[in-house]
């Protein structure tokens, strides 16, 4: 449910990977738990595979929301297999979200979203290094594999115990600041905060003319020194979503090695962002 939220209750079902029997045997409180959720008119499925999830939550149905609390493979950290599991999580919840409907700059039903609770770092959105990125799980790269965009990134603090820590009724510790990831379809619409971008450089040298241009379509020695032209030309190359800032970096004089052209080069900095 929504936090706060004071419309109509919401539809929940919530689900599990083990059977009852399992469940039951493991966690002390799993006949509580399902009992409180049923008494508030949610619903509780056992033996759901999250990577299944459109066979194993009701076939053709649909939701505003799928929500995972910390994925994780059994077992010690490994990331090569969480980032699996999170890819196949992503491929299967995207197939039973609800379908938006946008009419007249407005949705009448508004895209499904799913919502991945992570410690601080893990999913990677945040990352301010190369490093940080790599020993992530990469969550953005495998939501877009998906057809999800990443709208959202927020603290995270969930408001029950949590337990499961390699299989048994214990405590996992999540960190300082967990955090939550919300995707949701790529409809053309939404858009992905300019922070959560992500993004790749490019150094770009181009000749610099020592004249005025010689044929239809070439760039001028003025074109060739400004970024705001030279950005034109880039985006008109790139896919639609993909933003494009190029950075005037300096000019240079060309190494006598290299083919014959003009004597300076100029080096603009092409950032791709999306």
């Amino acid at each position: 449910a929504e936090n706060g939220a004071a419309a109509a209750p919401a539809d929940v079902t919530a689900s599990v990977l083990e059977d009852r029997d399992r469940h039951r045997d493991v966690y002390e409180r799993s006949r509580a738990n399902e009992a409180g959720i049923v008494a508030a008119g949610g619903r509780v499925r056992f033996g759901v595979d999250a990577t299944r999830l459109h066979d194993g939550v009701g076939g053709a149905a649909s939701y505003d929301r799928v929500q995972f609390n910390y994925p994780h493979w059994p077992g010690k950290n490994n990331n090569r297999r969480n980032r699996a599991l999170v890819a196949d999580f992503m491929g299967s919840a995207a197939r039973v979200l609800t379908v938006p409907a946008f009419r007249d700059g407005a949705y009448d039903v508004p895209p499904g979203e799913v919502h991945v609770a992570l410690r601080e770092g893990q999913g990677g959105a945040a990352a301010t290094s190369d490093h940080d990125w790599k020993m992530s799980w990469m969550v953005p790269v495998h939501a877009g594999a998906a057809g999800l965009l990443q709208i959202g990134l927020e603290p995270f603090r969930e408001s029950y115990a949590r337990s499961s820590f390699r299989g048994g009724d214990r405590p996992f510790h999540v960190g300082e600041t967990p955090q939550l990831h919300v995707f949701a379809g790529c409809d053309g619409v939404l858009e992905c905060p300019e922070h959560l971008q992500l993004c790749c450089r490019y150094e770009l040298h181009i000749d610099l003319p020592e004249g005025p241009p010689s044929g239809v379509g070439q760039l001028s020695r003025s074109d060739v020194l400004d970024p705001a032209v030279v950005g034109s030309h880039i985006r008109s190359l790139v896919p639609d979503g993909i933003g494009t800032d190029v950075y005037f970096v300096g000019t240079f004089r060309r190494s006598p090695a290299a083919p014959p052209g003009p004597p300076l080069s100029v080096a603009h900095m092409v950032v791709f962002r999306g």
